[in-house]
């Protein structure tokens, strides 16, 4: 290659290990020339035909934020070998002892799927030592998403693939080695469809962690925040741990399975991107169609949840469900003919059978009224005895017979009467920050409610219908709190939301007391959804709930979702829904 008009002539490389102190141009600018976007012409690389760490370089393959990697011809023995030469002055000098101790020990590791590390050292050029390994060469390597994209992989070969790569990143777990930087990039296969784990322990051994490989270029976002779990966002230093590989991991699964990332980060602000990912719920399972849809979405939801402790603790852990996928749906089952397009529908909309709830009309409308007349929500006893400003919406029993005679015949119901009974989580499909609370004292009452205080807990449901719905009537309570005025003993105060949405993706709120900010609120709505909510025949509802200042001594909370007792008659919560008539059918007479 010719160099470029405007570049400076680049001098001859020294001999390997020696130092030129006399180079008169400044090292870093020449690596930014050699990387230039838009140069018409890229110059010479400087460092084609130089020997690093006896191999001597023969052309670029590849290269990255941190450096290039150049296919090499190394001597002793004979064979050809890839290295990984870092750009200059990333490497801290604290860091130094941690980066060869690590790739020592990847060297003695030993899995198929894991790029076998050779040696590592320090290259002299130009005053400075630019780190350096040998590794394994795998000819014509492509990313993994790439390879499986060009060859037209089916999903069940796609899912054989990462469980070697799982299995491969397990064995450096075990060994107490965390990758930090798992991405598409770094798992590469090569033309015999063989996958090999590359980069292990770099990233972390330079400056800025983590985001060395994360920083902005021109204004645009470059690198690997993508693969860059949530805590690791966070302030201060989080330590290492294999759950974070796991989330890349996650990241990479999602591509492999549906054909783009979870999340898209190629635009906006770097702060942006961040609150993407910090943000994310990962919610694939509530678009599958059970059983394998659904059984390989929770595998990715839960390699992809927002709390560590709630992912897999580990690669092993994650391999070991995609087998167990893989060894239930044999090669020749039906539920892998159609491939991710049918098992994730697009929106996540698709039809199943229901089990509908066998409660007699006239029972539904006396659990409603007695549930209507529920003293928590009418300024009665709350949290602790405590009471709270109302801002009710619920209706009266003349209400209730006029919906009972609006919807004669419903098409799907739901009602649950506590949190704690055996169906009570069977529409639910993504928690985050919530728990289930019974509170130790008369009357025992059990509801959803934060984890910790100052945290926004999440929950979202999902109702799948047999027909797209046409009106969709929902009973559900909050209470909230807020006891900086002192009264009746409540320690904290509470605020929510409660969001509707047609698929899962865009939100439209029922009530929202969180932005901004009005505390001690308590509702129970009771009423049709507004039409739009209509003509799906999913529905979902989220709630979001924070509790700011604490509570006493956990033994409550100030902000409660679906209040009840153990042994509660009327109903807490409830989804009734009229669909449009079947195919065929005339339109029922209106009433």
């Amino acid at each position: 290659m010719a160099s470029s008009p405007d570049s400076p002539e680049p001098r001859p490389p020294p001999a390997d290990g020696a130092a030129d102190e006399g180079l008169a141009f400044d090292l870093e600018s020449l690596w930014r020339i050699v990387e230039a976007e838009d140069a018409d012409v890229a110059p010479a690389d400087p460092f084609v035909g130089s020997v690093v760490g006896g191999a001597r370089l023969l052309r670029v393959i590849g290269e990255g934020g941190m450096g290039r990697v150049y296919e090499a011809l190394q001597d002793q023995p004979r064979r050809v070998v890839a290295v990984k030469l870092q750009r200059p002055g990333r490497l801290e000098r604290e860091s130094t002892r941690r980066f060869l101790r690590e790739l020592e020990l990847l060297g003695r590791l030993s899995h198929p799927a894991l790029c076998h590390v050779y040696g590592a050292g320090f290259h002299e050029w130009g005053g400075e030592r630019l780190p350096y390994f040998l590794m394994e060469y795998v000819p014509d390597a492509l990313p993994v998403t790439a390879f499986a994209a060009a060859n037209r992989l089916p999903l069940r070969r796609r899912l054989e693939l990462f469980r070697d790569v799982c299995a491969g990143v397990a064995v450096a777990h075990r060994a107490g080695i965390v990758h930090r930087d798992l991405k598409a990039s770094n798992v590469i296969v090569g033309a015999e469809g063989a996958p090999k784990v590359i980069d292990f322990g770099v990233a972390a051994a330079f400056r800025g962690d983590l985001h060395a490989t994360s920083l902005t270029r021109s204004g645009k976002l470059v690198g690997t925040l993508s693969a860059t779990a949530p805590e690791l966002l966070a302030s201060g230093h989080p330590k290492e741990d294999p759950r974070s590989d796991v989330w890349a991991l996650g990241v990479v699964l999602h591509e492999l399975v549906l054909g783009e990332p979870p999340f898209r980060i190629d635009a906006g602000s770097l702060a942006s991107a961040i609150d993407s990912i910090r943000t994310h719920r990962s919610a694939l399972s509530a678009r599958g169609r059970p059983p394998l849809g659904r059984a390989l979405g929770d595998v990715v939801d839960t390699a992809l949840a927002r709390d560590p402790s709630r992912r897999f603790p580990d690669a092993g852990v994650l391999a070991t469900s995609l087998a167990a996928i893989l060894a239930r749906f044999a090669p020749d089952h039906p539920a892998w003919a159609g491939g991710a397009d049918a098992l994730f529908p697009v929106g996540g909309v698709h039809r199943r059978r229901l089990r509908w709830a066998g409660i007699g009309a006239l029972a539904l409308a006396a659990g409603l009224v007695l549930w209507l007349g529920a003293a928590a929500w009418r300024g009665g006893d709350g949290a602790g005895g405590a009471t709270g400003p109302q801002a009710s919406v619920a209706a009266d029993a003349e209400d209730v017979a006029g919906w009972m005679s609006s919807i004669p015949s419903p098409d799907f119901r739901y009602f649950l009467r506590h949190v704690f009974e055996p169906d009570a989580d069977t529409h639910l499909v993504e928690i985050s920050g919530l728990r289930k609370w019974r509170e130790p004292f008369p009357p025992f009452a059990t509801y959803w409610a934060p984890e910790d205080r100052d945290v926004e807990g999440i929950g979202v449901w999902r109702f799948d219908f047999p027909r797209p719905s046409r009106r969709v009537y929902l009973q559900a309570a909050l209470g909230a709190w807020d006891g900086t005025d002192k009264r009746g003993g409540v320690v904290g105060r509470g605020a929510w939301a409660l969001e509707w949405s047609r698929d899962g993706v865009e939100w439209h709120a029922i009530a929202d007391h969180l932005s901004p900010r009005a505390y001690g609120v308590s509702t129970a709505f009771d009423g049709l959804l507004p039409d739009a909510s209509t003509g799906s025949d999913s529905l979902w509802l989220r709630v979001r709930i924070v509790v700011e200042e604490g509570w006493a001594n956990g033994s409550y909370s100030a902000a409660q979702f679906m209040r009840s007792t153990d042994d509660a008659a009327e109903p807490i919560f409830g989804v009734v829904v009229e669909c449009e008539p079947p195919e065929g059918r005339p339109e029922p007479p209106a009433n």
